[in-house]
């Protein structure tokens, strides 16, 4: 959920930006402002879901997919 807290350690890190499902992946994804020092692939953070539930997250490098078309400029 949008402006939901990054914990890591019960220190707060950041926010998510948006969030949603991905039927090309299969899973929820989002984006998400974290402070800089903590701006590494394959971390892992947590977030407190609407249920009051613990949630973990990973951070992933850009782009989340690839895509399957390439749309490639005439010459002339």
């Amino acid at each position: 959920k949008e402006n939901t807290q990054i914990l890591l350690d019960s220190e707060k890190i950041g926010f998510i930006i948006h969030s949603g499902y991905s039927p090309t992946l299969k899973k929820e994804i989002g984006m998400a402002y974290i402070e800089s020092e903590y701006a590494w692939v394959g971390l892992e953070f947590e977030v407190e879901t609407t249920t009051e539930k613990m949630r973990k997250l990973k951070t992933v490098s850009a782009p989340l997919f690839i895509t399957k078309t390439v749309i490639v400029a005439q010459e002339g």
